[in-house]
């Protein structure tokens, strides 16, 4: 692989710093009220981009950051208010992502950074949109309820790199 550009690998570590930031929050919010969609399902995502950024840290021979948002990010005290919260963090999202990819040359960030933006734009955004609409708190504050139901056992993070210990230790 060819080395990152400066303004690439700022670009690598913003775009994991967005997904690490992601995932917490949403972990705070189902920590709080419980495995709701659209948080629980958000979050499982979240994961699978922070896995992907880190095959790409690894590509590049870098190391790989640890998240400083796990455990940092403050508790919404009502779903209406994380929902609230959620979409402004996605549209913040959505518009450091068109940042980014304007300065960026390598195809394989390229199209990390296109997979978040998408991902942003066509999946999260209408789903903290649907959230924050929901008026039936009382039934897991979304509108399809909660994704599991309360005495499921936690599900585990299943990671694929070196970093599985670190993984592991910020799920639980």
């Amino acid at each position: 692989m060819s080395p990152l550009m400066p303004r690439e690998l700022e670009a690598l570590q913003c775009a994991l710093d967005l997904a690490y930031q992601g995932w917490a929050s949403c972990d705070q919010v189902i920590r709080r009220h419980g495995e709701v969609r659209p948080f629980s399902r958000i979050r499982d995502a979240e994961r699978r981009r922070i896995h992907q950024l880190w095959r790409l840290f690894i590509s590049h021979g870098l190391p790989i950051p640890e998240n400083p948002w796990a455990g940092a990010i403050p508790s919404a005290e009502s779903l209406p208010e994380a929902c609230a919260r959620a979409l402004e963090q996605e549209r913040a999202r959505l518009r450091c992502c068109a940042r980014l990819l304007a300065g960026v040359d390598q195809e394989d960030l390229r199209t990390a950074l296109s997979d978040l933006a998408e991902a942003s734009e066509a999946r999260h955004l209408p789903a903290f949109e649907r959230c924050g609409q929901c008026r039936n708190t009382a039934a897991g504050g979304c509108p399809d309820g909660p994704s599991r139901p309360a005495s499921a056992p936690p599900r585990r993070c299943v990671a694929r790199t070196h970093q599985d210990w670190l993984w592991e230790a910020a799920c639980s």
